[in-house]
């Protein structure tokens, strides 16, 4: 079944590139994508980042995110995710990183803009996502993520340890 929804995503995301590309005298682009780490806090207390398992791979926990659509902005598709995926509405984001190695995914070459965002309200799993969660920093699950999810998650984890993150970037909006 996974080799399965692998060769769907492999389909999808070709197409997708040669839908952005029509013309054959373009240069070929990597796909955009966009995700999010989302700290979740009660009150002032820090309670975890969000996860979710898709319909697609119910085996694996993945940061919040979606390929960004011709046309769209990327805060505009975050959001829009958040929403429809997460029932969350993403205030404030800050740029966290960008990554762009060509084989971390294994579908096409994406390159993916990471944001860092607070909310104030728990994820309520919505549509195409299986289950959305809070995890710990103590309780990540690290064997079950997804695509370089570990990496991005080991790189905020080295930021967050050495300064806050958004103390520089913006106030929380709650």
């Amino acid at each position: 079944m996974k080799k399965f929804i692998y060769i769907l995503s492999v389909i999808a995301c070709t197409s997708l590139a040669a839908i952005e590309q029509p013309q054959e005298d373009l240069p070929r682009s990597p796909v955009l994508s966009t995700s999010a780490i989302i700290e979740v806090y009660k009150g002032t207390f820090f309670e975890g980042i969000v996860l979710v398992r898709h319909q697609e791979d119910p085996y694996s926990y993945f940061l919040p995110g979606s390929l960004v659509p011709y046309g769209d902005q990327v805060e505009d598709t975050l959001r829009s995710e958040a929403r429809g995926e997460l029932n969350l509405e993403l205030k404030e984001l800050s740029i966290f990183r960008i990554y762009s190695d060509p084989n971390r995914d294994p579908r096409c070459h994406v390159v993916d803009i990471t944001y860092l965002t607070k909310v104030g309200a728990q994820p309520v799993a919505g549509v195409d996502v299986l289950d959305a969660k809070v995890f710990g920093i103590d309780h990540i699950p690290w064997t079950s993520l997804g695509l370089d999810h570990a990496q991005i998650i080991r790189d905020y984890l080295k930021g967050r340890s050495v300064l806050d993150p958004f103390k520089h970037a913006f106030k929380p909006p709650f």
